[in-house]
């Protein structure tokens, strides 16, 4: 399952969750889930589902990746929490190197959703919102 599996609540792994296409090719050391079933992972890897994602990529409800969300550059280095605030944005912290590679997850999906981030210049955090 290359770092993303759904189980069961009797431990089985849940077959339909799609992540079969080759997963995450590093470590997922963060995952959470939005408020319509979305799944933010985000940790060592670089690719997901034989896509680029630099340390930070979000799955369809089915496990599928969600081609919308692809912020531009990633982060710099491994994403180690993610977090979701009441008002939607996504909140990362980890090893990332320069907020200015945070910065680059400044990205339009056009309407409805919109994302844009910002970083404080040392936090090594940013919080984006979901869309």
């Amino acid at each position: 399952h290359n770092g993303v599996a759904r189980v069961h609540t009797n431990g089985t792994v849940d077959v339909s969750f799609a992540n079969v296409l080759g997963g995450a090719n590093g470590a997922v050391k963060a995952v959470v889930i939005d408020s319509i079933g979305r799944v933010i992972i985000a940790g060592d890897f670089t690719v997901v589902n034989n896509q680029s994602r630099n340390h930070i990529a979000r799955l369809n409800a089915n496990g599928t990746l969600d081609a919308s969300f692809n912020p531009p550059g990633g982060a710099n280095g491994s994403i180690e929490a993610v977090a979701l605030q009441s008002d939607g944005q996504i909140v990362i912290g980890g090893a990332f190197h320069t907020p200015a590679a945070v910065l680059t997850l400044a990205e339009k999906l056009g309407p409805p959703p919109n994302f844009a981030c910002r970083a404080g210049t040392r936090s090594r955090a940013a919080a984006c919102p979901c869309g």
